[in-house]
């Protein structure tokens, strides 16, 4: 009886485990990305203004 509630007890504990590793890799990602990833430019390139000054 006990043997059983420590096993289920390790689970939880082996599961919340599991969800923090991949919520602390979606935060590196989320904070790394703007690194990586370039701005498209919101430049207006025709007409004859071309907003490139």
């Amino acid at each position: 009886m006990v043997f059983n509630y420590l096993k289920t007890i390790y689970f939880y504990i082996m599961i919340q485990t599991i969800i923090v590793y991949i919520l602390v890799a979606f935060a590196i990602i989320f904070l790394l990305k703007p690194l990586f990833v370039k701005k498209k430019s919101k430049k207006n390139c025709g007409g004859n203004d071309c907003g490139c000054h």
